[in-house]
């Protein structure tokens, strides 16, 4: 199967190689700077939706999976990565950048950078002795859970387990290298699971598949993959361990990728097939979890994760999500980062709209401390969102796309559709000048003949809006207020209702 010039194999490497004609290193692939190709791009999104699980549904085929994803993951969610990370960041990666040498059995430090932080933080030559820094003492998995549900969020997906192996949960496959045994002493995944559900919320979790220095994934590697032993002995009992006793809403699969082919493989290595097998027809959540496309080659999923910040701006015809940053450059919290580093709230409200109107929802990542705490940065830009959607969220939860998703002449205004009444919302980003002292209008571009009957809400206030259909589209004379006494900031939404 042939998607343009790219063979649909689902992975980076490969399908830059089909696209752009050289072979380039995973280590280029995977940095979103190097590769920013939209040929490659929209090739990976496409491959995974084209590969559907419902092969691995054997008595579950009649599943109502879209009505399953429209009821709550479909809009936003949040990620949260915690581990010895959060601690070694500093330390162990040059400024602006996550990547770190993954074909070591133990990291070299690379640099101190002592004009970010002082000396006496990076005195560990071993990843494995920033555990001692990572003790998580001020979490409170209810606070967590409260500043997740103000924040409009539906859903929370947090990292079980990351490329490195550690677990933050006890792990009888990863003895004294998990939050139990070592560093909080604590099970993290519990407590929040238990805390995100009494809150209303739906509990996912992140898992790694690879883990860089696990002896055992290592020499299969280097047995070019004629053995199987890690997925065998480590991860397949632990995702069936984590499966049952935490029961996610949500497996987040990654890191199936690698500069191994054979690690990529769904079937010949990961073995995909046999554990979806088992979650969708014997585990504890066989009626109720879903899954993401990350599980190797072909694997795909009950929605598909592109790239990570994929953003198509059009479109797409199944369910898909948008792994996005708070922070700018990176997944965990890096602490010598400024404020600027950080995207506001307009940003990220946009970021949501532009992901919704097209069929996506938004996977928001937040990188909590090393003592476990959620900075006021990021929790302030969580709550700005949640009071939007307060004002707004008719325009965002059980929505679909509209016939067209912006406006071609003003790319700042994106459009949704009510699934309930058929209401469609227009959602701005920009705010008319007044002419003359009048109000300014909202022209809508991509509304043609409207019907006379046609009316005109900002959500937030009462009253229908003035309006008038002319050649160009849809004017929308807008409340002659000043925009701090507006109901909300960043983006204001227009109900239009009547349309045929």
């Amino acid at each position: 199967m042939e998607i343009g010039k790219a063979t649909c194999c689902c992975m980076w490497r490969d399908v830059c190689h089909d696209v752009i004609g050289h072979d380039v290193s995973h280590t280029q692939c995977m940095h979103i700077n190097s590769i920013r190709s939209p040929e490659c791009t929209a090739a990976v999104i496409q491959c995974a939706l084209r590969a559907p699980l419902k092969q691995y549904r054997h008595h579950h085929a009649a599943r109502p999976i879209q009505a399953k994803l429209s009821h709550w993951l479909e809009v936003f969610d949040l990620q949260c990565h915690a581990n010895p990370f959060t601690v070694a960041i500093p330390c162990w990666q040059p400024p602006a950048s996550i990547l770190i040498d993954t074909h070591a059995h133990v990291l070299t430090r690379i640099s101190c950078m002592p004009l970010y932080i002082t000396r006496s933080l990076c005195v560990h030559d071993r990843y494995a002795d920033f555990t001692s820094m990572f003790h998580a003492e001020m979490f409170d998995p209810d606070e967590w859970a409260t500043l997740f549900k103000n924040s409009g969020a539906k859903y929370v997906v947090l990292t079980s387990k990351h490329h490195e192996g550690w677990c933050n949960f006890p792990s009888a496959q990863h003895w004294n290298w998990n939050s139990m045994d070592v560093g909080p002493n604590r099970d993290l995944v519990g407590e929040l699971s238990d805390s995100v559900r009494a809150a209303g919320l739906h509990m996912g979790l992140y898992h790694s598949l690879r883990e860089w220095y696990n002896p055992i994934f290592l020499q299969d590697n280097a047995n070019s993959c004629n053995t199987t032993n890690f997925v065998d002995e480590i991860l397949i009992p632990t995702l069936k361990d984590m499966t049952t006793r935490y029961k996610p809403e949500v497996i987040w699969a990654d890191g199936a990728s690698g500069d191994n082919p054979c690690s990529r493989d769904s079937v010949k290595y990961w073995k995909a097939p046999e554990f979806l097998s088992w979650l969708y027809n014997e585990s504890p959540v066989k009626n109720s979890v879903l899954v993401n496309s990350r599980w190797g080659t072909g694997s795909g999923g009950d929605y598909s994760t592109g790239p990570d910040r994929y953003t198509p701006g059009k479109k797409v015809s199944s369910k898909w999500e948008s792994c996005f940053t708070i922070q700018a450059h990176s997944w965990g919290f890096d602490r010598t980062e400024g404020i600027e580093n950080f995207f506001n709230a307009t940003a990220l409200i946009y970021q949501l709209v532009d992901t919704v109107s097209c069929n996506g929802n938004l996977l928001l990542n937040i990188g909590p401390t090393a003592d476990g705490r959620v900075v006021p940065a990021f929790q302030e830009r969580l709550l700005e969102m949640g009071k939007w959607l307060a004002v707004n969220g008719d325009a965002i939860y059980g929505t679909t796309p509209w016939k067209f998703q912006n406006d071609t002449s003003a790319k700042r205004i994106w459009y949704t559709q009510s699934k309930m009444t058929g209401d469609v919302y227009a959602i701005s980003f920009d705010w008319p000048e007044s002419v003359n002292g009048h109000p300014g209008d909202i022209v809508l571009s991509q509304v043609k003949n409207a019907p006379p009957t046609v009316s005109v809400q900002l959500l937030g206030m009462e009253g229908a809006l003035t309006v008038k259909q002319s050649v160009d589209g849809l004017h929308i004379t807008v409340p002659d207020v000043d925009t701090i006494h507006l109901p909300t900031q960043h983006a204001w939404v227009f109900a239009i209702r009547g349309l045929p």
